[in-house]
């Protein structure tokens, strides 16, 4: 993607509208848990699964859901889901991304209480993604237009379905 102003002033405003906590206790939305909420609920439901949704002191460490995946080899796949209200990009921070977690952007519907999965990609194909400031506060992070990211229709194929 090319890194001009009309690419800028997008990735400002995708940035501006995320709904996350970051390390120095901002708020980025009064709704930004809900949000999440929301995000992980639909990535379990996509995969028949049930989500960690208690509110952890640290957090979760990147990981909202692991289910098992078929790929050259059978793996159990950490899954990072990323919701906003608008979700033209995917944004990871550069200092948090994990290359072996399958990061997956979701757009969500505070109004209906639902969300759309839109795509995922690999964090070693993100960490190549171009980097921006987050809202000019420091906070870098990779953006990947969400319109270029893989089909979910892939992870669904690859999904193993253990007993519970």
């Amino acid at each position: 993607m090319a890194d001009d102003g009309d690419d800028d002033e997008k990735v400002d405003e995708a940035i501006a509208h995320r709904l996350q906590k970051h390390d120095d206790g901002k708020r980025w939305s009064e709704d930004f848990e809900r949000v999440g909420m929301i995000g992980e609920q639909e990535l379990a439901d996509f995969f028949g699964m049930k989500p960690d949704l208690r509110k952890l002191p640290r957090g979760d460490g990147g990981i909202d859901l692991l289910p098992t995946l078929q790929m050259t080899f059978t793996i159990e796949a950490a899954m990072d889901v990323k919701s906003a209200q608008r979700a033209p990009f995917l944004l990871v921070n550069v200092d948090r991304i994990k290359p072996w977690t399958i990061y997956v952007l979701c757009e969500v519907d505070l109004e209906h209480n639902k969300g759309d999965l839109l795509g995922w990609q690999w964090g070693h194909i993100v960490m190549k993604a171009p980097t921006k400031n987050w809202c000019k506060k420091g906070v870098i992070v990779h953006y990947v237009e969400a319109g270029t990211l893989r089909k979910m229709e892939e992870l669904a194929h690859r999904h193993i379905r253990l007993a519970s």
